[in-house]
């Protein structure tokens, strides 16, 4: 499996199981972590979309901060994906 596909399937996942405990459509969730009320739908097309990491990183984080409690989030694979600051440079730690 290549990594678009994995991190595809990582948004798709997480989005199936959030709908699932919040009982939020597929369209609102998209809204709220995509800003495309399509953007999940697009993303089981047999020609699916693409995305950027940006998109990618920003739903995660996304996933992760509203997450329903006493709900297990389903474990995802995470690539190492450094932190990057303006302009694309690294961040300081």
């Amino acid at each position: 499996m290549d990594l678009e596909t994995a991190l595809r399937n990582n948004l798709i996942t997480l989005a199936r199981v959030y709908a699932a405990a919040t009982g939020y459509k597929l369209s609102t969730i998209s809204m709220r972590f995509a800003s495309d009320s399509r953007f999940f739908d697009k993303l089981t097309k047999p020609k699916p979309i693409g995305f950027t990491i940006r998109v990618y990183v920003r739903a995660i984080a996304k996933f992760k901060a509203s997450w329903p409690e006493g709900v297990a989030m389903p474990v995802i694979w995470e690539p190492d994906i450094p932190a990057r600051g303006r302009q694309g440079r690294r961040l300081r730690r």
